[in-house]
C-alpha cells in the first residue's frame, strides 16, 4: 500500500503536467477533431457564467478579486491537503511526519523555476493567476511547517541545537516564517521586499538538506570489497571544491566488479554542503574522480554471531558487511548464523533516508525459510511508543540499552560458539561498549 503522501505528490504532478498539455492539446482538437471541442466549449461558457464571472469578493490594494471558481479551487486544495494529513485515521506520530512531508512537497511548486513569468508560461496561465498559485501555495506550506513544528514540539518537548538536524530544523521554520517581513515591506520598496523573499527561499533550501545517496557510474567495472573506502573528487560541485576531495565509504557491495558504486553522505559544511546542493540546482549529474579503493576488509564473517552497532551515519560502514553476509549466507559460505543491527539515530527522517537499503538487506534473508538478521532501531530525540519501522524491524524511544543488548546476546548464542561485536559509533558510546564487552573477552566475544 503506498503511502498517502506520495498520492497526494503524484496527483500534484499530474495536475501540474495537464496544466502544461492544455494548450498543446486545445491546438492539437482544433486542428484534428474540431467536433470533440463543441461540448467543451459550451461547457466552459456555462462555468464561466456560473463560476468565473461572480464575484465573492471585490478586489483591493493588496487583494485580487476571488470568484467562485476561485474560492472553489482554494477549498478543493486545502482540503485535499488535510485529508491527507489526518486520513487514513493514524496515531500523533504520523500526522506530524504527514505535515512535514506535505509542505515540503508544497515548496516544490515555488523552486519549480527562476523566475514566476518562466513557469508561468510553461504551464500556460497568465502572471497574475501564477502569482496567486504560488501565494496559495507557499501560504499553505508555512501553515503545515507550523503546524509541523508545533505538534513536533509538544511530542518532543525540547530542541537540542547540539543536533545538526535540529538546526536546520529551526533555519527551515524561521525561513518559512519570516517571509511575512517582504510582505510588510512591498509597499514601500518592491525591489527590496523582492530580494528579501528571494533570501529567505534560499536559506530555506539549505535548511531542508537531508541524508543523501550518490551513485557513481564508473567507466569500467571494479572489485570494491566490503568495508573499504574511496576518497571522491568532484570539481563542478562548486569553486572550491576543484581543490577538495572527501572520503566516503562504499555502501554498495557485490560479489563481481561493479559498475556502480552507491555512497550514503550527510550534508554538512563544505564539499558535502555543495554536493547536496547540486540536485536543487537543477543538475543531478557531474564527473568526478575518485582514488581507492581503500582500507581493509574486516573478517568478520568468520563469527557465527555478529552484533552490529552504529549511531546516525555510522550506519554506512555497516551496510556493505550486512549485504556481504547475508549473501554468504544463502550461498553457505560462512558461519555466520545470527546478525543483529542496532542503530540508533536523533530523527526519524534519517532512518526513512536509510529504509530502502535496510529493506533490500531483509529482502535477501532467506536461509532455509528463517530470519537470521535482526534488526533493532533506538530514535533518541523523538518521544515515540514501539512502531513498526517496515514489516520486520521495530522502532523503540530513547538509546540503545548496552548492557541489555550484549547480555541478552551471549544468552542467544550457541555454546562455543563465537560472538563479533562491529562498532560504528561516536567515541562514548565505543568506550562503553567496550566496558560491557569486557568481563566477557575470555568466553568466545
Amino acid at each position: 500500500m503506498y503511502e498517502i503522501t506520495l498520492l497526494y505528490s503524484i496527483a500534484c504532478g499530474g495536475l501540474l503536467c495537464l496544466l502544461a498539455l492544455r494548450r498543446p492539446l486545445y491546438h492539437f482538437t482544433q486542428k484534428y477533431c474540431p467536433p470533440v471541442l463543441r461540448p467543451v466549449n459550451k461547457i466552459g461558457r456555462v462555468a464561466s457564467a456560473y463560476l468565473v464571472y461572480p464575484t465573492v469578493a471585490h478586489g483591493g490594494k493588496c487583494v485580487d478579486r476571488w470568484s467562485r471558481r476561485d474560492v472553489l479551487l482554494l477549498l478543493t486544495y486545502v482540503g485535499a491537503t488535510i485529508s491527507c494529513i489526518v486520513l487514513p485515521l493514524s496515531g500523533r506520530e504520523q500526522i506530524i511526519l504527514r505535515s512535514g512531508t506535505l509542505s515540503v512537497v508544497n515548496c516544490v511548486l515555488c523552486y519549480a523555476g527562476p523566475y514566476l513569468g518562466f513557469i508561468a508560461d510553461v504551464l500556460g496561465l497568465s502572471l497574475r493567476s501564477f502569482r496567486r498559485l504560488h501565494a496559495s501555495v507557499g501560504t499553505l506550506a508555512v501553515a503545515l511547517a507550523v503546524f509541523h513544528a508545533a505538534m513536533g514540539g509538544a511530542a518532543k518537548g525540547r530542541l537540542d541545537l547540539h543536533v545538526s538536524k535540529d538546526v536546520f530544523a529551526l533555519v527551515s521554520i524561521i525561513c518559512l516564517c519570516a517571509q511575512a517581513i517582504p510582505l510588510a515591506l512591498r509597499s514601500f520598496s518592491y525591489e527590496a521586499a523582492l530580494r528579501i523573499h528571494q533570501i529567505f527561499a534560499f536559506a530555506l533550501a539549505y535548511g531542508l538538506c537531508g541524508a543523501i545517496k550518490v551513485t557513481l557510474h564508473l567507466s569500467r567495472p571494479l572489485k570494491v570489497n566490503a568495508g573499504q573506502y574511496i576518497n571522491l573528487w568532484v570539481p563542478g560541485a562548486s569553486l572550491r571544491s576543484t581543490v577538495q576531495t572527501h572520503p566516503f565509504t562504499v555502501i554498495s557491495w557485490s560479489e563481481k566488479p561493479q559498475k556502480h558504486l552507491d555512497l550514503f553522505i550527510e550534508p554538512r559544511g563544505g564539499f558535502t554542503k555543495h554536493l547536496s546542493a547540486l540536485p536543487k540546482q537543477g543538475h543531478t549529474m557531474r564527473r568526478a574522480m575518485f582514488s581507492g579503493p581503500h582500507g581493509k576488509h574486516l573478517p568478520i564473517h568468520s563469527y557465527e554471531n555478529v552484533v552490529m552497532l552504529a549511531t546516525g551515519f555510522g550506519i554506512a560502514a555497516h551496510l556493505p558487511y550486512l549485504r556481504k553476509l547475508i549473501h554468504d549466507q544463502n550461498s553457505r559460505a560462512t558461519s555466520t548464523r545470527r546478525i543483529h543491527l542496532v542503530w540508533q539515530i536523533e530523527k526519524r527522517d534519517v532512518g526513512i533516508a536509510a529504509q530502502k537499503l535496510l529493506n533490500e538487506a531483509l529482502d535477501e534473508d532467506k536461509l532455509d525459510g528463517e530470519y537470521n538478521l535482526h534488526m533493532s532501531i533506538f530514535i533518541k530525540s523523538e518521544n515515540i511508543d514501539e512502531v513498526k519501522f517496515g514489516d520486520r524491524v521495530t522502532a523503540y524511544p530513547g538509546e540503545i540499552p548496552l548492557a541489555a543488548i550484549v547480555t541478552s546476546e551471549l544468552q542467544e548464542r550457541r555454546p562455543g560458539s563465537r560472538t563479533v561485536i562491529s562498532v560504528s559509533t561516536k567515541g562514548a558510546i565505543r568506550a562503553l561498549t567496550q566496558e560491557c564487552a569486557a568481563p566477557d573477552y575470555e568466553v568466545g566475544l
